[in-house]
């Protein structure tokens, strides 16, 4: 079983959400079912720096918000992640909603300290990347439709 901590940010105006992954860190192959092999089979990859590298487009999952929750759902419908919408920054929000997406980081042991300022959680992510354990990709985030949001 693992669990998952949650960072919203916006810098210069682009959403960002980081995932802490923990209880599922791979030590090779990712073999075992979780969030981290899912995040990887819907398209998500592994960056190698978190500076300068532009998040790939195209992951099969998207964010869906309902009156309650955001959800994070592949494009077949599984969902994936589930947080109460209350636990959502406002500011984030409104940052995805108006672009209809966000920076996705998922990584394992990222000891992201909600009191870090953006440029340390930046450094942090950064220090994963490097040391590949740092999945990105641009997704899609948009109000619950009859579709998902997709980017592409």
């Amino acid at each position: 079983m693992s669990t998952t901590a949650v960072r919203f940010l916006v810098a210069r105006g682009q959403p960002l959400m980081a995932l802490d992954i923990d209880g599922e860190r791979p030590d090779g192959p990712v073999l075992e079912p979780g969030l981290y092999r899912s995040l990887l089979e819907s398209g998500m990859v592994v960056i190698e720096s978190f500076f300068g590298t532009d998040l790939p487009r195209g992951a099969r999952l998207g964010w869906v918000l309902e009156t309650g929750e955001l959800r994070l759902e592949t494009e077949g419908g599984d969902k994936l992640l589930r947080m109460d919408r209350s636990g959502v920054d406002r500011e984030w929000r409104r940052a995805a909603l108006a672009m209809k997406g966000t920076m996705l980081l998922a990584g394992h042991a990222l000891d992201l300290d909600p009191d870090e300022t953006p440029r340390d959680v930046a450094r942090r992510l950064d220090e994963a990347a490097r040391r590949r354990d740092l999945l990105g990709a641009i997704v899609g985030v948009g109000e619950a439709t009859t579709g998902l949001p997709l980017f592409s």
